[in-house]
């Protein structure tokens, strides 16, 4: 009888374990993703517009799936120089994948000249290189634009990044200066650019392009408990609407493989990490460029590409210290 007993006690705890084991995860990832693509008037592609979501501009270009889109109504928007701008609405539900063909119109054509700018010089228009010097003056369509200058081996004297806005006909003149400073791993050296891909479905950034914006490089690697600490308050400071337009952050893996970096936000749900986590694969930013002997190494750029500030760890407060003085310096100088 007591054997009976033990035995039905048994099946029951295997029962219960079977039971608890085999319960479907219904974790929810509050995500989908959208394609779009912008064509003109007659139904031709237009690729290398720049698409931002609910007014904050991504890395992707048409035609491109954004992936990692919060569920819920989102309006997309397209920007290419010689288009009217187009936006629409688009319902994102979670984990699958929708689809929106924007329609844009030509655009009557302004023009940006480049005052005294020395040859090789790059115009950045929404973060996006659109031509080099010569020619110092450029077609661009009507619109509001986000416009900055580099030249490499320069930092962009202050201001670094122009509101442009364009009517028919206008041209604005952009007085683009540099000075030439050495490239270094410390404060007061000039940053080292690079062109990486990102977790963002291998979109690619250039830290180049973001002349006239400050930006927080976060070296990590996968495995690394202190930037896992960290983060949560990064990102806290990176969505702070006060710091919008004005602040760029980089998560920089330079350690991993493709695959622990490409799964890092979604094996880590917890931090809501929003910021691009970039990619070197050859490991150059960390042995080279920026000498990085530990993780986690955050490195704060101002607006004309010197570096300014590099610690280790860095608290909240110290970092938030550190970007409202670069903005209230770089301010009175506009």
């Amino acid at each position: 009888m007591k054997r009976h007993y033990l035995l039905l006690i048994l099946s029951l705890g295997l029962l219960t374990f079977l039971i608890s084991s085999c319960e479907i995860d219904e974790t929810k990832t509050n995500q989908g993703q959208v394609f779009v693509e912008l064509r003109d008037t007659s139904g031709v592609a237009i690729t290398g517009a720049r698409i931002s979501v609910d007014g904050v501009q991504t890395a992707s270009i048409t035609p491109d799936t954004l992936r990692q889109v919060a569920v819920g109504d989102r309006t997309i928007s397209a920007t290419k120089p010689g288009y009217e701008p187009s936006s629409g609405v688009v319902n994102i539900q979670e984990d699958q994948t929708a689809s929106l063909t924007l329609v844009a119109q030509d655009a009557p054509y302004g023009a940006l000249e480049l005052v005294d700018a020395p040859d090789g010089t790059a115009l950045i228009i929404d973060n996006s290189e659109y031509s080099v010097v010569p020619p110092r003056l450029v077609d661009v369509g009507v619109g509001t634009w986000s416009v900055s200058a580099y030249l490499a081996g320069n930092i962009t004297n202050a201001p670094a990044r122009w509101n442009i806005i364009l009517a028919p006909r206008d041209t604005v003149r952009i007085n683009a200066q540099f000075s030439p400073i050495a490239e270094g791993t410390n404060a007061g050296s000039l940053a080292h650019v690079f062109t990486l891909p990102s977790d963002l479905d291998s979109s690619i950034y250039r830290l180049q392009d973001y002349r006239g914006k400050i930006v927080l490089l976060s070296f990590f690697f996968y495995l690394c408990n202190p930037c896992l600490a960290e983060f949560p308050h990064i990102q806290e400071v990176y969505a702070d609407p006060q710091y919008a337009g004005r602040l760029e952050v980089f998560g920089v893996d330079a350690v991993d493989g493709w695959p622990l970096l490409a799964r890092y936000k979604e094996d880590h749900p917890t931090l809501g990490l929003q910021f691009p986590l970039l990619w070197n694969q050859d490991q150059s930013l960390r042995t080279i460029h920026y000498e990085v002997a530990s993780c986690p190494t955050n490195i704060l750029i101002d607006p004309t590409g010197m570096i300014r500030y590099r610690w280790f760890g860095v608290a909240e407060g110290e970092l938030r210290g550190a970007i409202e003085a670069l903005i209230a310096e770089f301010d009175t100088q506009d």
